[in-house]
């Protein structure tokens, strides 16, 4: 488990679609950031990710303000042209010249054998996945989604895999599918339902902020079952 960290507080995971929002920090709450949406926060409780080239995007004034990184014990994208993880490239050696206030969290994929036994292991498909599945495992169940479109796109004010990510360009045709988007969601909402996660998905205008105000108007009342609540 996570320590030190209170499940019943509200977690927020911050993804990179559109309606994806600034999140003012708080007492009240946790953020989960997927990828690089980091941007749009001033400090990340969780940084998650499957894909290790996430982690050399960012400065060290923006390190220093992320507290946890959790990954794949062995992640993907750790080699030029290739999504594909590799034996050579675990989560210490990949993370490795992070900053050494942050704790690094790994658990397992589908897509490597679990050498570590003691690690869960998800069967996922995109990195929101294996957020939901992750923080699931760690006992949260008050999650609040924000920037998780099904149609797919990207917010313009978090920086994109797409550029510069590569000389190659590897990501263009994952992230440009709205098929995959639109699978991952559902994907996203069956495992909430069956593992009976309460999600509150956030699609405000573009000009306003996530706030104590807005988490705290949730009131987490409903079946997790069978919906999930959108807040306007």
């Amino acid at each position: 488990m996570i320590e030190g960290y209170d499940i019943n507080k509200p977690l927020i995971i911050l993804a990179s679609g559109p309606s994806a929002r600034k999140i003012k920090s708080s007492n009240n709450y946790y953020i989960a950031c997927v990828n690089l949406s980091s941007t749009l926060v001033d400090v990340t409780d969780f940084w998650i990710m499957n894909d290790a080239n996430c982690l050399n995007e960012f400065s060290k004034e923006k390190l220093s303000t992320i507290r946890n990184v959790c990954l794949p014990e062995y992640p993907h994208s750790v080699l030029p042209g290739t999504y594909k993880p590799h034996l050579d490239y675990d989560y210490k050696k990949v993370t490795n010249h992070l900053p050494k206030h942050i704790n690094v969290i790994p658990f397992s994929i589908f897509t490597m054998p679990n050498i570590d036994n003691f690690l869960p292991n998800f069967f996922v498909n995109s990195t929101g996945e294996s957020a939901i599945q992750f923080f699931n495992y760690h006992k949260f169940k008050k999650i609040v989604m924000i920037g998780f479109d099904s149609t797919g796109g990207r917010s313009k004010n978090i920086p994109s895999k797409l550029v510069g990510a590569s000389e190659k360009g590897i990501f263009s045709e994952h992230c440009e599918s709205p098929e995959r988007y639109l699978q991952s969601w559902n994907s996203i909402v069956s495992y909430a339902s069956k593992n009976n996660i309460q999600i509150a998905k956030i699609e405000i205008p573009i000009d306003c902020e996530v706030d104590n105000k807005l988490i705290d108007s949730i009131t987490w009342d409903w079946d997790a079952t069978r919906e999930i609540k959108v807040y306007t």
